[in-house]
């Protein structure tokens, strides 16, 4: 038999090509965030946008657990004291069953009274209790706030002072509270209170927009200043008359 002819192609021995594309390793994947930047004013606004948001939604859910409270509070106050009648008649006929109804309306009417007085300690007692965790709260506040100063290198005379004039210019409450709970909080104050010219402008703001304000432009200036004063240095007071002192009485005399 004749032999079978074999097709043999020749084989390429040039490596495989990798058209797999470069990977860019100074450009971040897309999916990483870039690092945040402390004075982007953008990550400031958001950040009070936040705040701001979160201090309306609690102040917005403990109005209206209040209000709800008050409404069921109105509706139970609806309810009239059941009356008691006047002694029957020895007489009358009915004069028995009359005399039971009495008895029951006075019973009636003890259960509603002292029903009446547990809702009012009950509601005074609410009252307090929200009067003293408002009062813890502000506390705890103002030992922060304290600490922070201590630490920043305010005095807490200094302190004090300068919150008196803040205080006595007015501004919002909202914008009080950011303050009291910023980290740079009694920089800011004492800042303000040596520029009193910045309260104006923060007055006439919007609280967020205060806020924002403050965070961007009025923080570095205060952390600039540190707890050292602004204010000019006073001026020393200078004695009356140009003659120098001399010493009262002839000389060589002495005063026991």
């Amino acid at each position: 038999m004749p032999e079978e002819e074999l097709d043999i192609q020749p084989v390429d021995e040039t490596p495989p090509v990798d058209e797999t594309p470069p990977v860019d390793t100074d450009t971040p994947p897309a999916d990483e965030t870039p690092p945040a930047d402390d004075n982007d004013p953008a990550r400031f606004t958001k950040r009070i946008n936040e705040k701001t948001f979160e201090m309306h939604e609690q102040r917005r859910r403990a109005d209206a657990a209040e209000a709800a409270l008050a409404s069921m509070q109105a509706e139970a106050g609806k309810a009239d004291r059941p009356g008691i009648p006047d002694l029957p008649d020895p007489y009358d006929v009915d004069f028995e069953g009359k005399m039971k109804a009495r008895d029951e309306a006075v019973i009636a009417a003890t259960t509603f009274d002292a029903q009446q007085q547990q809702q009012q300690f009950a509601q005074q007692q609410q009252a307090l209790a929200k009067q003293q965790a408002k009062q813890r709260e502000l506390v705890e506040t103002v030992a922060t706030y304290s600490e922070r100063a201590t630490k920043l290198g305010v005095a807490p005379e200094k302190l004090q002072v300068a919150g008196n004039a803040v205080a006595a210019y007015g501004i919002a409450p909202d914008l009080e509270q950011f303050i009291l709970h910023d980290a740079s909080g009694p920089l800011i104050t004492t800042y303000l209170a040596e520029n009193p010219g910045e309260i104006e402008t923060l007055r006439g703001m919007h609280p967020t927009v205060a806020a924002v304000r403050i965070a961007t432009e009025i923080v570095p200036k205060a952390k600039a200043a540190g707890g050292t004063s602004t204010a000019p240095a006073p001026v020393d007071t200078l004695g009356g008359g140009g003659a120098p002192p001399s010493e009262p009485g002839p000389a060589g005399a002495t005063y026991e």
